[in-house]
C-alpha cells in the first residue's frame, strides 16, 4: 500500500509540476504523464490477483517510467536542436498558433496595432522601434488633406508591406514614393496600411472603412504566398461577425498535440507529411485551388470599390524571402482567374529575382532567419513596383 502511494505521489507530483511549466510556456509534458499514467493503471489491473503479480507490478512500472524518461530527454534534446521549431517560436520566443487571433486589437474587425502606441517589437536579428498613427498603422500620421496637387497613394498588404526587417522610412511603399518623386515631374504622396499578420481580407475592410476618406487616386494590394494559407484558416468576408468581432476556422483536435510535443511534431512532419499549419502536402494542393479563387474574390471586391469610389486599383504579387532561393510560388496561379479582366496585376517574382553577375548574392536582400525583407529588398520591390505602375501608365508621369 505505501509503495502504491508513492508510485501515485510521484506521478501526481510530475502531472502538477508539468501543468507550472507548461503555464509559463516552460516544457510542457502532459501527453507523455497522461498516458504513462494510463499504461500504469492498466497494467497494476492486470497484474492483480496473479502469482507473480507484485514483481509484474514493479517490472511495468520501471517500463514505464523509462519510457517517460525516454520521451523527456528525446523531447529536451528536439527542444534545444531547434529542428522542429515554429517561425514564431524561432523570431517571436513563442508557440502562436494560425488559427487564434494575434493581437489585442483583433478583437475588432481591425487587424492593426493599438493607436497612438511605441511598437517595440524585437526579432533575434534586428529591432526597430517604431510608432503607430492614430488609426494603427506603422507609418506618420495621414494628412492627405494638408497635401496639394499630390497623387495619393494606398499600399495595402501584411508584414512586407508594413516593412517588418527595416525601419519605418525603408518599406517598399516610402521607397517607391521616393522613386517616384524623382522620375516624374509630378507630386507623390503615399499612405501605407500594410499590417504584419495581416490579409487581403482585413485589407480591404480597412481600406473601406478607414481609408476611403483619404480620397486615394490608387489602391496598390500586396498579395503573397501567406495570404493563401491565410484565407485557408481565417476564411474571407465571413470571418466579420455582427457584433463587430472576428472568427477564425476552428484548429484540428491534434494541434494542441503538436503545440506541445517536438516528437510529435516529427512524427507528423516526417510520417504524416503535415506542416505547421496541419495540412498535409496533398491537402494544400487541393486546398490552395479554393483559397486561390477566395484571393480572387477579394480582389474583385477591392476593384469594385475602386469603380464606385472613383480610384484605380492595381495588385502585385510578391514572392516572401524563402521564394527566392527554394522552389515554390504558389500564388502565381491567382493570375489564372483574371486571364479575361482588365484588373493590372504586376508578377514582381523574376524582378525580385533577377541580378547582375556582380551583384551581391541575393541573400544579402533579406534576413536569414526572420526571412523578412531588409531595407535592400524593400528597396529593390519598391523601384520595380514604380517602375511597373509608369509603365503602365497608372500614375501620371
Amino acid at each position: 500500500m505505501k509503495d502504491n502511494l508513492k508510485i501515485w505521489g510521484a506521478v501526481l507530483v510530475f502531472v502538477l509540476l508539468n501543468i507550472l511549466l507548461g503555464k509559463y510556456q516552460l516544457i510542457n509534458f502532459w501527453l507523455p504523464a497522461i498516458l504513462v499514467f494510463i499504461g500504469m493503471v492498466i497494467t497494476d489491473l492486470v497484474s492483480e490477483g496473479r502469482p507473480s503479480g507484485k514483481q509484474n507490478k514493479l517490472n511495468f512500472r520501471l517500463l514505464w517510467f523509462s519510457i517517460l524518461i525516454a520521451f523527456v530527454i528525446g523531447e529536451c534534446l528536439l527542444r534545444s536542436s531547434g529542428a522542429y521549431k515554429t517561425w514564431p517560436e524561432q523570431n517571436l520566443g513563442e508557440y502562436r498558433s494560425q488559427y487564434a487571433l494575434s493581437r489585442a486589437a483583433d478583437a475588432d474587425w481591425y487587424h492593426r496595432w493599438t493607436p497612438n502606441s511605441d511598437i517595440d517589437d524585437p526579432r533575434p536579428e534586428f529591432n526597430y522601434f517604431k510608432k503607430s498613427n492614430s488609426l494603427g498603422f506603422l507609418s506618420e500620421e495621414f494628412k492627405p488633406d494638408t497635401i496639394e496637387n499630390k497623387f495619393r497613394i494606398i499600399g495595402v498588404g501584411d508584414s512586407f508591406t508594413e516593412g517588418v526587417g527595416a525601419p519605418m522610412d525603408s518599406t517598399w511603399v516610402k521607397l517607391m514614393e521616393n522613386k517616384l518623386n524623382l522620375d516624374s515631374t509630378s507630386g507623390f504622396y503615399t499612405m501605407n496600411v500594410g499590417i504584419s499578420g495581416s490579409d487581403l481580407y482585413y485589407g480591404y475592410v480597412a481600406l473601406r472603412d478607414l481609408m476611403l476618406t483619404k480620397n486615394p487616386d490608387l489602391v496598390i494590394l500586396a498579395i503573397n504566398t501567406s495570404d493563401i494559407l491565410d484565407v485557408l484558416i481565417r476564411g474571407g468576408m465571413e470571418r466579420f461577425k455582427s457584433d463587430s468581432t472576428v472568427a477564425y476556422k476552428k484548429p484540428p483536435w491534434f494541434e494542441v498535440i503538436y503545440k506541445d510535443s517536438h516528437i510529435a511534431r516529427g512524427f507528423m512532419k516526417r510520417i504524416l507529411k503535415y506542416n505547421e499549419f496541419m495540412f498535409t502536402k496533398n491537402q494544400m494542393k487541393e486546398k490552395e485551388v479554393v483559397a486561390l479563387k477566395e484571393i480572387a474574390s477579394g480582389v474583385r471586391l477591392y476593384d469594385k470599390t475602386a469603380k464606385e469610389n472613383g480610384f484605380q486599383f492595381c495588385v502585385v504579387l510578391h514572392p516572401v524571402a524563402a521564394e527566392l532561393i527554394y522552389e515554390g510560388y504558389p500564388i502565381k496561379g491567382l493570375k489564372s482567374h483574371f486571364a479575361d479582366s482588365t484588373i493590372p496585376i504586376f508578377d514582381i517574382f523574376e524582378d525580385m529575382r533577377y541580378r547582375e553577375e556582380d551583384d551581391p548574392p541575393i541573400e544579402s536582400i533579406f534576413w536569414p532567419k526572420d526571412l523578412h525583407y531588409n531595407s535592400k529588398g524593400y528597396q529593390k520591390m519598391g523601384n520595380i513596383i514604380a517602375d511597373r505602375l509608369l509603365e503602365n501608365g497608372l500614375i501620371p508621369n
